[in-house]
């Protein structure tokens, strides 16, 4: 099953208008970043792509998201079962 994920999320500013802002999450893995700004996240099978604002994209293959934390910014992968290795 092929799944994209995007975060987006509303602010008003001061004059009360409201306003989309995109979330540029910090990606963890293992309990280290292993990518900045990331934008998008595509989950097909057990590879997860993010991209950054700029579409320059990095692939985590054997991995699955566990966790989406928009208020700080992070996305937490987590090797899948049997994983040997490192992307």
């Amino acid at each position: 099953m092929k799944k994209s994920y995007i975060a987006v999320s509303f602010v008003r500013n001061l004059a009360g208008e409201e306003k989309k802002t995109v979330c540029e999450f910090r990606v963890i893995k293992e309990g280290k970043t292993v990518y900045k700004d990331g934008v998008y996240a595509k989950v097909e099978g057990t590879r997860v792509t993010v991209k950054d604002v700029l579409g320059v994209s990095k692939v985590f293959d054997n991995c699955m998201i566990v966790e989406v934390d928009v208020g700080s910014e992070r996305l937490v992968l987590s090797p899948t079962k049997g994983f040997q290795g490192s992307s």
